[in-house]
């Protein structure tokens, strides 16, 4: 186990690196602001956010979290599998495109903003009720872009 002391002083300095880090980062795309003014604005608002409390932190976080993870772990799975698919140009936006579409479906209806038939067809989709609807989505996408490759191919031979 890490001794109080030492995972202070290692959260301490992590925290100062990534307001570091991001200031810097935003004082380059930004240049009307400067470094010093982000470095302020950042802890400002860090200070705002760790004051709402952990349950309004999650009220937020979740539904953001629940339309990006899919994404993520879709974008994953075929970076590993690139070379099944490297000369399909189709896969990536497909897949992607489809599984980001019902994620945020899904995290709209979670966060009680239904969607109306589009939201009642979705809840259809297997594994909805568990929020794993986006895997059958990504299938058929992948399914859809390994076809249109295929004939795109066949035609220009």
């Amino acid at each position: 186990s890490i001794p109080g002391g030492l995972l202070s002083s290692l959260l301490y300095r992590q925290g100062v690196g990534l307001i570091n880090s991001i200031s810097q980062f935003f004082s380059v795309i930004f240049k009307k602001i400067s470094y010093r003014k982000w470095v302020c604005i950042i802890i400002a608002f860090s200070f705002l956010v760790c004051n709402l409390g952990l349950t309004a932190i999650l009220s937020i976080s979740i539904p953001i979290l629940n339309a990006i993870y899919p994404m993520a772990i879709v974008l994953i799975i075929l970076g590993l599998s690139d070379r099944l698919w490297k000369k399909n140009r189709y896969v990536y936006p497909l897949v992607i495109g489809g599984t980001g579409v019902i994620s945020v479906i899904y995290a709209c209806d979670e966060a009680g903003l239904s969607l109306g038939f589009i939201t009642s067809l979705c809840q259809k989709l297997p594994l909805y009720s568990m929020g794993f609807c986006w895997v059958s989505v990504s299938l058929v996408m992948l399914v859809i872009s390994l076809a249109i490759g295929f004939i795109k191919s066949r035609k220009k031979a």
